[in-house]
C-alpha cells in the first residue's frame, strides 16, 4: 500500500485536468445547491454519488469513526456509491488504515493498494490504483470521505481533490446538523419531562392541600355545631330563666337578647353547614344538593330547580366533595354576578362519569371572559380553584355562553385512584 500526504505529493499535484471534467464539476456545484433540501442521511448518500459522477471515481464513500459492539475503534462506511456499494455499513479497523492515518494527521491522503484483502468484510476487493482521502469533522464526530479508482493510476487531479474537499465540508455540516437536531430533541424531551414531573408534583400538592382544606372545613363545621352551638343553646336557656324572674322592662331586654341568640344559632348552623354539610357525609350528594338549593333559594330569592339521575347513590368522597363545591361556587357566582332570577341544576351519571350542570338566565360571560376562563387566565379565584380541584381528579370544567345566561358543566371520571394513576 502506498500512502502519501496529498498536498505534498508533487506527482499528484502536477497532473493535468481534462476539459470535459471541468465542465462536469460546474454541474456538480449546481447539484450540490439542491442537496440540503433532503434529510441528513440522504445528503450523505448524495455526496458520494456526486463524487462518483463528477470526479471519475469507480467508488466513493463516507467513513464514520466509532467503536464497535466490543468497544474497538473502527470506521463504519455510512454512505457508499459505485463498486463498493455492497459494503454499506461495513467496518474497517481504526489503526493501520488509510482512514486512520488521514484522521491522525488531519491531512488529505493520496494512496494506492495493489491487492487489498478485507478480512473484516470477508472479501478480496479490486485493487485501488488511485485514491483520495479527505478528513471531515462535526461537533461530536469525525471521519473521512474517499474516492477510488480501479483502472488508471492517474484518475484524479488536484481539481478533483478540490471538489472532494468541498464534499467533505458538506459531510461535516450534514452530520453536525443531525447532531444538533438530536441534541435539540433531547433537550426538548428533557424539558417536557421536567415540566410533566413538576406539573404532576404540583397537582399532587394541590390535591393534598384541597384534602387538608376539606378536612379543616369539616372540623370547623363540627366545632361550630357541637361547641359554639351548644354554648349558644345554654345561653338561651339561662336568658329564658332570667326573663321569668324580672319585671316588664328588663324582661323585654332579655326577650330581645333571646332573639339575637336565636339569630346567632341560625347563622352558626348555616355557616357550619355551608363549610361542610353533614348530609354530604351522612346521605351523599343528592341529599346535600337538595338541602343546599333550598337554602340558596330562600337566602337569594332566586328560583331553583334540581334534576337528579335516579341511579345516583353514594359516590367516592372526593367526587362528591368536588361536585358539591362546583355547585356552591357556581351558585355563588350566579347570585353575585349574573342577575338571573332562575337556576337549573342537573346531576347525572353517564358512561362512567359523574356530571353536574348549572344553567342560569342572566347576563352571561363576555367572549374575553370565556377566553380567560378557558386559558386559565381568569382573575376569579373561585373558578380557578374549582378548575384545579376538578383537574386533580382527572375531570374537566366547561363554561359555555348560552343566551340568555351561561352553562357551567363539570365532568368527573368514576375511576379508582389506581386506574387514574395508570
Amino acid at each position: 500500500m502506498e500512502l502519501h500526504d496529498l498536498l505534498s505529493d508533487s506527482e499528484f499535484l502536477d497532473r493535468r485536468d481534462a476539459s470535459n471534467r471541468a465542465e462536469k464539476r460546474f454541474e456538480a456545484l449546481q447539484t450540490l445547491a439542491h442537496v440540503f433540501t433532503e434529510s441528513p442521511r440522504v445528503v450523505l448518500q448524495r455526496l458520494v454519488e456526486i463524487a462518483v459522477e463528477f470526479c471519475g471515481a469507480d467508488s466513493a464513500g463516507i467513513s464514520l469513526e466509532e467503536t464497535d459492539e466490543k468497544g474497538n475503534p473502527t470506521f463504519r462506511w455510512v454512505a457508499i456509491s459505485g463498486t463498493f456499494s455492497q459494503y454499506l455499513n461495513g467496518r474497517t479497523p481504526r489503526f493501520f488504515s488509510p482512514c486512520g492515518t488521514c484522521l491522525s494527521t488531519g491531512r488529505p491522503q493520496h494512496y494506492r493498494v495493489t491487492k487489498p484483502y478485507y478480512d473484516f468484510l470477508g472479501v478480496v476487493a479490486d485493487p485501488i490504483t488511485d485514491g483520495m482521502l479527505i478528513p471531515w469533522t462535526s461537533d461530536q464526530n469525525r471521519g473521512t470521505i474517499w474516492a477510488i479508482s480501479h483502472g488508471s493510476p492517474q484518475t484524479f487531479t488536484s481539481e478533483d481533490y478540490k471538489l472532494l474537499d468541498a464534499l467533505a465540508d458538506f459531510a461535516g455540516i450534514s452530520v453536525r446538523l443531525t447532531e444538533r437536531e438530536q441534541l435539540l430533541k433531547q433537550s426538548h424531551n428533557a424539558l417536557e419531562s421536567q415540566v410533566e414531573h413538576r406539573t404532576s408534583s404540583l397537582r399532587q400538592l394541590s390535591a393534598r392541600l384541597m384534602r387538608v382544606q376539606d378536612d379543616e372545613r369539616r372540623k370547623i363545621a363540627r366545632e361550630l355545631h357541637d361547641s359554639v352551638g351548644q354554648y349558644l343553646v345554654a345561653l338561651k336557656m339561662n336568658v329564658a330563666r332570667l326573663k321569668e324572674s324580672l319585671p316588664g322592662g328588663d324582661a323585654q331586654i332579655l326577650a330581645d337578647s333571646e332573639q339575637v341568640i336565636d339569630q346567632c344559632l341560625s347563622e352558626t348552623r348555616t355557616i357550619s353547614h355551608l363549610l361542610h354539610p353533614p348530609l354530604l357525609d351522612e346521605s351523599g350528594l343528592p341529599s346535600a344538593a337538595k338541602w343546599y338549593l333550598e337554602g340558596f333559594s330562600k337566602r337569594s330569592g332566586i328560583e331553583t330547580s334540581l334534576q337528579i339521575h335516579d341511579k345516583i347513590g353514594r359516590l367516592p368522597q372526593d367526587i362528591e366533595t368536588a361536585l358539591f363545591r362546583a355547585l356552591q361556587e357556581s351558585l355563588t357566582n350566579v347570585h353575585r354576578h349574573s342577575g338571573s332570577k332562575k337556576v337549573d341544576v342537573t346531576i347525572r351519571l353517564h358512561d362512567g362519569e359523574a356530571l353536574i350542570t348549572i344553567r342560569d338566565y342572566g347576563c352571561g360571560f363576555s367572549s374575553q371572559q370565556l377566553q380567560d376562563v378557558d386559558s386559565g387566565r381568569s382573575t376569579g379565584v373561585g373558578l380557578t380553584g374549582l378548575r384545579e380541584r376538578i383537574a386533580v381528579l382527572g375531570g374537566f370544567l366547561e363554561v359555555v355562553s348560552s343566551a340568555p345566561g351561561a352553562i357551567i358543566k363539570v365532568t368527573l371520571p368514576l375511576k379508582n385512584k389506581a386506574e387514574m394513576a395508570s
